[in-house]
């Protein structure tokens, strides 16, 4: 946890994409690290780094090197890529939810991307609508999310949905065979 934090506040305090990851994560190559993680403006964050920059390749690879695999098997799809190499958001889910649209997100595998994948961008996309969910005003339009194989993608979020999405306007439907 402690590596994706600072590596997910760097890709949002430097507004770059998770594909970018890949040029700061890498141990062998430490320059674009130095780089990028300069003038952190999160003193507790920025304290993190100075950490890691003071270790060697290998020290740095033990640190994130679980972080590192999942990081690239995540990025090595190239849809995934796709997906997560885009800095601007192309999808607002607020707008979805407020003005009554509808979205279908087909993560079924068929050769297109893993199931380990699908599982994490599936529960990126449900972590994103609840983010969004949660900054609606109380009474606003209903939003039904239905999650068909729930199994694949029941994590804290899901918990959280059901015990507070209501007051939100989240409703959440989970279907299993």
């Amino acid at each position: 946890k402690r590596c994706l934090r600072v590596i997910f506040h760097i890709l949002a305090e430097k507004k770059m994409s998770l594909l970018e990851t890949q040029y700061f994560i890498s141990p062998e190559n430490s320059e674009p690290r130095e780089y990028i993680t300069n003038n952190i403006q999160d003193h507790i964050i920025r304290q993190q780094w100075d950490y890691f920059k003071n270790m060697n390749d290998r020290q740095f690879y033990e640190t994130f090197g679980s972080t590192i695999n999942r990081m690239m098997e995540f990025l090595h799809s190239p849809i995934i890529r796709n997906i997560v190499g885009q800095t601007e958001q192309t999808i607002d889910f607020r707008k979805i939810m407020d003005e009554g649209y509808i979205l279908l997100v087909n993560l079924a595998s068929k050769n297109n991307i893993s199931d380990d994948n699908a599982r994490l961008l599936g529960t990126l996309i449900v972590n994103d609508l609840f983010i969004n969910a949660r900054c609606r005003p109380k009474g606003s339009r209903p939003f039904y999310l239905y999650i068909d194989e729930c199994a694949m993608f029941i994590n804290d979020d899901i918990s959280r949905i059901l015990d507070e999405g209501r007051k939100f306007g989240l409703h959440l439907t989970l279907a299993h065979q």
